[in-house]
């Protein structure tokens, strides 16, 4: 990753901009290996006959209105998803991949009248074939599985049965001819004839409606959410930045709303916690500081045909960057494990291939080697020229007037959108095909946390002893054995492809290999009268405003709520328990004076009207005369009762890190959630939370990413939030035209304690911790006013630096308001965390400077806005770095893993860079050939050298 793309609060300095012109182009593909190692050679039956090749057929316009949309969004985006599934020899893991994506559920609805999927239409397509008969067995009771089901739409088609059944072809062109009908399947729902012509390519399908989209998944991938939550935030992301031109049935750009691009891809096997490539064992950082937020729930409110149909809670949001920015994994905009594309793109790159091929001898297309002959050159060819010749476009009518006509100029779909958690792992586990030497995962690889128990491990090895070969995974099937899903949700990892193989007994008796095991169930599995909650939330009110209060209250409630939802709801059937039946909420009033505190009582106590489930018993001992209300239902249920104690205190002394230690006193539950009054819980935040601490006792704080917002944004971006519009339609589209800033957390522990030098790596209100560990540590120091959350990590990873971790995903939306503490005070905050930073510093080092200086301290933490006098500044800054990195590792030895000294290595070459930079740009012909900031660079990072150019050719 190169210097500019992590430069820190640069601004607009004009050397950085000249830098970054240096930094990206296109990556080079030539000897790229694939990532999957997928087969597809496929097995059993589908079609009696070829299929259509024609395209969908044309049903002419589908609406009167003959203006573009006022919604960015198109107002129908699609009528079909097509889902590609290629296997080869693993009938097993093809049968957990389909569980996993719950497509029962996406049937269901589809027969329903009252309720609607989105997208309306969902076809999957099994591509599969086996090289022996015990593997043809088993795909065989995969298909009678699923035929059982009466799933209508699923189809099973066997690449054997296709070469036999057109004459012997060959194999690579029986996959070949297989996968283009697939892809061109005609679709009676469709709006508008996809116009397939595979002897034409002009890089663009602009000339009807869009025809839904693609997904590529391959055998060894399995589901972390259902298909339908899947496909939901795919189409938001790819629906970014356009708008529909009904009476000339196209889809077009607009610059106003995405500057002049579009989303080209959604990859659901990357997310925020991505940092490691498996199949190239190398570090691979998320572009996070190029990174938005797109929130997607007002999209799903202003779908003008079902907006009361289709839930607007599928999905809260995705995350979008540019792909110029990406370095390895984030590099990769072709992948056939869980990549996500408009179909009019998928049919455009395929034409592409296919223009290429007839260009090659005839020899070379008879091969594996032609671009559609498999599914791992059919990625690569793919990779190859997205990064060389093909451009994935749009039209933009809206360009501006030349004479009196509107020229008509094509705008690239540059930016990739990915999940805001993982959607999906890959189970590396074994390796069926023969065109590139993917390499394989071993158990425990790239895995976050402790090692779970030996038992555990075991029971693998007692189904059979070598989870390697596939035909040994056939017992799994026979046998009758299942991933187990709930285990995955609650492992974290830095990479897509995993070795882990976490299984467990189909059984509504007690799940074997359970990552929450049933002994620490049963300790949070309490009566309602028990004494402990399962959690308990730490919330400090000092302002609110009332009305941000009642949302964060309604966020945490809901939470509950979710959960109970979901366990009585398992798709298995199977009786689980609730981790979140019991809540306890300490609110400690820390002056407020505006009203929040009873705000935030009042619309507890309204959900007593609508939710006859909920026990919640409200103490105020803010009164003297303070009296218990217990509010609960007349005819509970027990099975479903959700237990919620709300206990109000008044903090003895006013500041907050006071009243946080304050409030630590009354939590009865030994795991501690943070909240502000201002902020509100996205969705599944403490439930993932919880699941983590239970199977990780090691780590004592677990946190999340943030999105910042302000006041301005609509109420509709929130989760939870019901619209009191009568026609369910958003009043205002800014929020989505403009994504997000986040906050991106650090998912590997090491590397998170290492960045926790230079700035707080964890939002405080985003944090379930375990009361112990803070408690041992002192808690919060009373004498710091602005940082206390600050301090108190630091203190904690310098006792441990595996202590603290963030999970990949958006647990709060964090409020940033002109009222907030932390806006009016942000000259003294930076102030006191310089202090609390030169403390922990100056313990890292242990003396090994001679003269550690606050100034050197700061300019380290914040280079482009920290005043300095003379260019030794800056290299007395670059010097503690390399120290500190030198420590650090040393001091830590035991306890980093590889891929996180690499991650710090990466992070102290970019600090460097950064260092260089600034002291150029601020010192120009001052700085001496001696600058040790430029050695160190010149010595670090030898393929920078055009920066360094660009750099000294600037300030000549």
């Amino acid at each position: 990753m190169s210097t500019a793309t992590n430069v820190r609060n640069g601004g607009g300095d004009a050397v950085l901009d000249l830098i970054s012109s240096f930094l990206h182009g296109p990556a080079d593909l030539s000897s790229e290996c694939s990532k999957d190692d997928t087969a597809a050679n496929a097995s059993n039956h589908l079609f009696n006959s070829p299929l259509d090749r024609s395209g969908p057929h044309s049903t002419g316009k589908d609406s009167d209105d003959s203006k573009t949309t006022g919604f960015f969004f198109p107002r129908k985006f699609t009528s079909l998803a097509r889902i590609i599934i290629f296997s080869k020899d693993r009938p097993w893991q093809l049968q957990q991949l389909l569980k996993s994506m719950r497509l029962q559920d996406i049937c269901l609805k589809e027969n329903v009248r009252d309720m609607r999927i989105f997208p309306s239409k969902v076809e999957v397509f099994i591509i599969y074939c086996a090289s022996s008969p015990p593997f043809s067995r088993g795909y065989d009771k995969v298909v009678q599985q699923f035929s059982k089901k009466k799933l209508r739409e699923i189809h099973f088609v066997n690449e054997n049965e296709w070469q036999t059944s057109h004459g012997g072809i060959a194999e690579s062109n029986a996959f070949s001819e297989i996968l283009e009908c697939v892809i061109t399947r005609g679709d009676d729902h469709s709006t508008k004839s996809a116009n397939v012509s595979l002897g034409k390519n002009n890089g663009s399908s602009n000339n009807h409606i869009d025809d839904g989209v693609v997904m590529f998944l391959t055998d060894d991938c399995l589901f972390l959410e259902p298909l339908e939550v899947v496909l939901s935030a795919a189409i938001g992301a790819l629906s970014y930045g356009l708008s529909t031109v009904i009476d000339e049935g196209r889809l077009i750009a607009n610059p106003k709303i995405s500057n002049g691009t579009a989303v080209f891809n959604f990859l659901n096997r990357l997310h925020a916690g991505i940092s490691w490539s498996q199949t190239r064992d190398v570090a691979s950082p998320a572009p996070r500081n190029q990174m938005k937020f797109l929130p997607l729930k007002p999209y799903f409110c202003n779908l003008e045909e079902s907006s009361n149909k289709i839930n607007p809670n599928l999905a809260d949001g995705v995350y979008l960057y540019e792909r110029k920015f990406g370095y390895v994994e984030w590099d990769y905009p072709f992948d056939l494990s869980g990549g996500v594309y408009r179909h009019e793109d998928v049919v455009a790159l395929l034409t592409h291939i296919k223009g290429k091929d007839c260009e090659e001898n005839e020899q070379s297309r008879r091969t594996k080697q032609n671009g559609l002959g498999h599914p791992n050159t059919f990625e690569l060819r793919c990779n190859t020229s997205l990064a060389t010749s093909f451009k994935p476009s749009l039209l933009n009518t809206s360009a501006p007037k030349i004479g009196k006509s509107v020229t008509s100029v094509e705008l690239e779909k540059t930016m990739t959108a990915i999940p805001c958690h993982p959607y999906m792992v890959i189970l590396a586990l074994n390796s069926v095909q023969d065109v590139f030497n993917a390499p394989i995962a071993s158990s425990g690889d790239c895995r976050i946390g402790v090692e779970f128990e030996k038992g555990h491990a075991e029971i693998s090895n007692s189904v059979c002893n070598d989870n390697r070969d596939p035909l040994n995974l056939l017992q799994y099937l026979e046998k009758g054995y299942d991933l187990d899903l709930d285990r995955y949700k609650a492992t974290a990892y830095n990479a897509s492809q995993i070795g882990d193989l976490f299984i467990r007994q189909r059984s509504h008796s007690k799940l074997s290999g359970e990552a929450i095991h049933q002994s620490d169930r049963s300790k949070l599995e309490l009566d309602f009268t028990s004494v402990n909650p399962n959690i308990s939330v730490l919330m400090p009110v000092h302002k609110g405003p009332p009305h941000a209060a009642i949302l964060s209250m309604t966020s945490l409630i809901m939470q509950s709520i979710d959960e109970r939802e979901r366990v009585h709801s398992h798709p298995n059937g199977e009786v689980e328990n609730n981790l979140l039946s019991s809540m306890q909420i300490v609110i400690i009033d820390d002056r407020c004076a505006d009203g929040s505190i009873d705000a935030m009582i009042d619309s507890a106590k309204e959900f007593m009207s609508t939710h006859k489930d909920i026990h919640l018993v409200l103490n105020d001992f803010r009164k003297e005369d303070a009296l218990q209300e217990d509010h609960c239902s007349d005819h509970p249920s027990t099975s479903k009762m959700i237990s919620i104690a709300i206990e109000v205190v008044s903090s003895p002394c006013q500041g907050i890190a006071t009243a946080l230690n304050y409030g630590l006193q009354i939590c009865r539950a030994d795991l501690v959630a943070r909240m502000d009054a201002d902020d509100v819980c996205a969705r599944s935040r403490l439930i993932s939370q919880i699941r983590f601490m239970l199977a990780n006792p090691s780590f004592a704080v677990v946190g999340s990413s943030a999105v910042l917002f302000s006041n301005d944004c609509e109420k509709d971006i929130f989760p939870y939030y019901i619209s009191t519009s009568t026609s369910g339609r958003s009043n205002s589209t800014d929020s989505m035209n403009n994504p997000m800033r986040c906050s991106l957390s650090i998912s590997d522990p090491g590397f998170m304690a290492w960045t926790m030098f230079f700035s707080c790596s964890i939002p405080h209100p985003s944090v379930v911790f375990r009361k112990r560990a803070i408690s041992n540590i002192g808690g919060y120091k009373e004498c710091i006013n602005h940082c206390e959350d600050y301090d108190l990590w630091l203190r904690l990873t310098q006792n441990d630096c595996r202590s603290m971790m963030c999970l990949p995903r958006v647990g709060v939306w964090h409020r940033k308001h002109s009222q907030s503490e932390s806006s009016n005070n942000s000259l003294a905050q930076k102030k006191e965390s310089d202090l609390v930073c030169f403390e922990a510093v100056k313990n890292l080092i242990r003396g090994e400077s001679k003269e550690l200086r606050l100034d050197t301290v700061s300019i380290l933490r914040n280079p482009s806005f920290t005043s300095m006098k003379s260019p030794e500044d800056v290299d007395l800054a670059a010097e503690l770095l390399l120290l500190m990195e030198r420590m650090f590792v040393e001091n830590n030895s035991e306890h980093l893993k590889r891929q996180e000294i690499d991650l710090i290595k990466i992070d102290c070459d970019e600090r460097i860079g950064e260092l260089a930079t600034v002291q150029i740009s601020k010192f120009g012909s001052r700085i001496g050939e001696n600058s040790i900031v430029w050695r160190a660079w010149t010595k670090r990072c030898p393929h920078q050298h055009l920066e360094r150019l660009s750099l000294l050719c600037h300030k000549s």
